[in-house]
């Protein structure tokens, strides 16, 4: 009996029609769909109605047929492998999880480097590792800007709501086509925070802007009230107006030290702590919920700056050391995951 409902299976996966499964194995109709109707519901090979223990359906063949299927897109959903094998979704799951020993990964935006990218990033992270070997990690003043919108902040992976049921307007996370939004500059080191500027809509950062509103009004004074006359560091990234000569020859004549546009790595979010960790905090205290204008916006913002604890921000300052040795043992690769 459990061999004639193994080859009822066995022909059934082949999308051999329920008749001609009948007829080429001499039996009734009724066993051959009551067999079928047992096997998509729970993913067994038995009989509804019979009892005991029944006979799996994980053979060495659908094993291997998952893990071909996998193997040539990883990206398709396990509802679809066991759609096209017509076995339960449940069967594969199991499969995959404790035969195959799979494990999901969600897939991540990175900043795409092409082979004279990796090159110059490595060689400036060896750099960057002996230069910060020699300095107090806490003295290094770490800096971006970023554009926050009115809307909430919202990630499609992490973002569930746990019910029994669910109304739409809980259920959904409205976009504009245009959201009001701000641009925003801060820096953090590991003995403080900056101020957090705004800078007014309508305002361009060029180079002027950013030397003489940025550079010489706030972090001058910041670091002459937080470092006194002691040695720091400046970073920052090689966005147009910090890479300008009069960007550059600012921070070369006013600062004790800073890191250079031939010195900082191209492309390297994932170098500086504001945009790995810093920018994100603050958007998910301010942004929890959506603003109905931008000083709402602006004044959630001001407030998760202010009580951002100094503990995550001297961790994530301190981190950077980890993350060049990483950079350095991917060649100047990709190495968050």
């Amino acid at each position: 009996m459990k061999d004639r409902r193994a080859k009822i299976i066995s022909l059934f996966v082949k999308n051999i029609p329920n008749k001609d499964i009948a007829s080429s194995l001499n039996i009734n109709k009724s066993t051959v769909s009551r067999t079928i109707k047992a096997f998509k519901l729970n993913g067994q090979i038995q009989d509804i109605k019979q009892t005991g223990r029944p006979r799996t359906v994980a053979t060495p063949r659908l094993k291997n047929l998952i893990k071909s299927r996998l193997k040539r897109n990883g990206k398709q959903s396990l509802r679809k492998v066991a759609k096209s094998l017509k076995v339960h979704r449940e069967t594969v799951r199991k499969i995959v999880k404790k035969d195959l020993k799979l494990k999901p990964y969600k897939l991540q935006k990175v900043q795409k480097l092409d082979e004279k990218n990796r090159a110059t990033r490595l060689e400036r992270c060896k750099i960057l590792k002996k230069r910060f070997s020699k300095i107090s990690k806490l003295k290094i003043v770490w800096t971006d800007e970023k554009l926050f919108t009115i809307e909430q902040a919202f990630n499609k992976q992490n973002d569930r709501i746990w019910a029994e049921k669910i109304e739409d307007n809980n259920r959904y996370v409205e976009r504009r086509q245009k959201p009001k939004s701000v641009m925003v500059w801060a820096g953090v080191c590991g003995l403080a925070k900056t101020p957090l500027i705004f800078i007014e809509e309508g305002v361009k950062v060029n180079k002027e802007v950013y030397t003489n509103d940025i550079l010489d009004k706030v972090v001058t004074p910041w670091a002459r009230q937080v470092f006194g006359k002691d040695y720091w560091m400046f970073q920052q990234d090689s966005a147009p107006s910090h890479k300008s000569h009069l960007a550059q020859n600012y921070c070369r004549d006013n600062f004790p030290d800073f890191i250079a546009l031939e010195e900082w790595p191209p492309y390297s979010p994932d170098l500086n702590p504001m945009d790995y960790s810093i920018w994100s905090i603050l958007e998910t205290k301010a942004c929890a919920k959506p603003h109905a204008n931008l000083a709402s916006l602006k004044k959630a913002l001001k407030k998760a700056w202010h009580d951002l604890p100094m503990k995550i921000v001297k961790k994530t300052c301190m981190s950077i050391t980890g993350r060049l040795d990483r950079c350095i043992e991917t060649e100047g690769g990709i190495f968050e995951k």
